[in-house]
């Protein structure tokens, strides 16, 4: 089987560069051919990938973190030249949160990541596709674990600013994030329809929504969720204080969000988010735009490389 693999560079503050010639020694040893191509700019790994795809490629190997596969995903997603199922994708974490991996419990050294892929176990997960607004045009792009808006996605922005500012991030941002959003994240009131019925329609502090369980380097704002059942789960946050929210935090750590007055929870199949004043959104830790957002499952949409008896289906 022929790879073709996306490298970011700067992903983990340039780890993925650093670990790069490791890596590649490590996948010639395991017997994998392939080529590799480096990212450049935001957004690189998108048409990389559907420039590989369009040479007739189909098995994928991302290096870097939840963005780096983020991006693979949608390069394979919003190309029209096969089916998506017929792509494969694999992923070396080299980021600093590779919150996608924790869904399959995967972790190891890179050997053991390289295993995971030539073992040749995988299964079909599902992807949301995201439709929403930026700058007055509807944009797409697909969801591979989770994604948010209102503190959630404002969370996301100071992360990203951060991240931009210090030419990478580590552990301690995902905090500083938080903290920073607080400061001007506001109550606004949503309408949130849900396989055609009204779900909610109250003033809102966060919404997630998850294919997977896991983010912000391992909080649970959807730990029910399941990569192939179908659905999106959602978490939408009501009318809570910030004291509150930040006394919670260890509750999110723990999967026991539900356990937090005015938090409820649901799945669909399509649901609309609409709000009074515009607010964020963002997928898989990306930036996308605001609402209103539509969100639609797509099931059993694309091939992932997971370990051996991997398969999270305990709710």
């Amino acid at each position: 089987m022929y790879w073709n693999i996306i490298v970011n560079p700067w992903a983990g503050r340039g780890l993925g560069q650093r670990n790069w010639p490791a890596i590649k020694n490590l996948l010639t040893q395991a017997g994998i051919t392939f080529n590799h191509t480096f990212t450049e700019y935001p957004g690189h790994a998108i048409e990389l990938t559907q420039q590989a795809i369009a040479r007739g490629e189909r098995n994928f190997i991302a290096i870097g973190g939840d963005g780096t596969l983020h991006e693979v995903i949608n390069g394979a997603m919003l190309q029209s030249e096969v089916p998506t199922t017929e792509i494969t994708i694999g992923i070396i974490p080299s980021g600093s949160g590779n919150d996608w991996i924790k869904l399959y419990d995967m972790q190891g050294s890179t050997e053991d990541f390289i295993k995971y892929i030539t073992d040749g176990q995988t299964i079909l997960q599902d992807v949301a596709r995201c439709d929403y607004c930026c700058d007055g045009q509807t944009g797409t792009r697909y969801m591979i674990n989770i994604g948010g808006l209102n503190f959630d996605a404002d969370t996301c922005l100071e992360f990203c600013r951060m991240k931009s500012k210090k030419g990478g991030a580590d552990g301690s941002f995902y905090v500083k994030s938080i903290l920073r959003a607080m400061k001007h994240s506001r109550l606004e009131k949503c309408t949130i329809t849900v396989d055609g019925e009204q779900f909610h329609d109250d003033e809102t502090f966060s919404i997630a929504l998850g294919i997977g369980k896991f983010s912000g380097g391992g909080l649970q704002q959807t730990p029910y969720a399941l990569p192939d059942d179908g659905l999106v789960d959602m978490t939408v946050v009501g009318n809570i204080s910030k004291f509150r929210v930040l006394c919670s935090m260890p509750k999110l750590l723990a999967g026991r969000i539900f356990d937090i007055k005015r938090v409820t929870h649901t799945q669909f199949r399509n649901a609309t988010i609409e709000s009074r004043m515009p607010i964020n959104v963002e997928i898989d830790g990306e930036m996308l735009g605001t609402t209103p957002v539509t969100i639609t499952t797509i099931p059993g949409a694309i091939r992932m490389c997971v370990p051996r008896k991997s398969h999270p289906t305990e709710k």
